[in-house]
């Protein structure tokens, strides 16, 4: 993989305020807020969006968990991204079996 600088500059949590501090406090994993999300952040609507999108991806599309999981690895690969296995949902481990 390659190491890279993002090419988006991240959201400053810091500032964030009300609606937009709630969004940021539930895109929490292990105490961090994930990557994507300090992106997203800087547009509280596509935030809102992504959620929306990212729910039918994980529970309203026709891919199965395994299909789902490859698409997502393939993707990350595809884009030299470092994936932390278990991040995206909870039950990862549960599509290779």
């Amino acid at each position: 993989m390659i190491s890279r600088m993002q090419r988006i500059r991240f959201c400053d949590l810091s500032k964030l305020e009300g609606k937009d501090r709630e969004m940021a406090d539930r895109s929490m994993v292990n105490g961090q807020v994930l990557n994507i999300f300090k992106v997203l952040l800087n547009h509280p609507k596509l935030v809102r969006a992504w959620g929306r999108f990212g729910n039918y991806i994980l529970n309203g599309s026709t891919l199965s968990a395994r299909e789902r999981e490859i698409a997502i690895l393939r993707i990350g690969w595809l884009n030299q991204a470092q994936v932390r296995m278990g991040t995206a949902y909870p039950d990862r481990e549960a599509c290779w079996t």
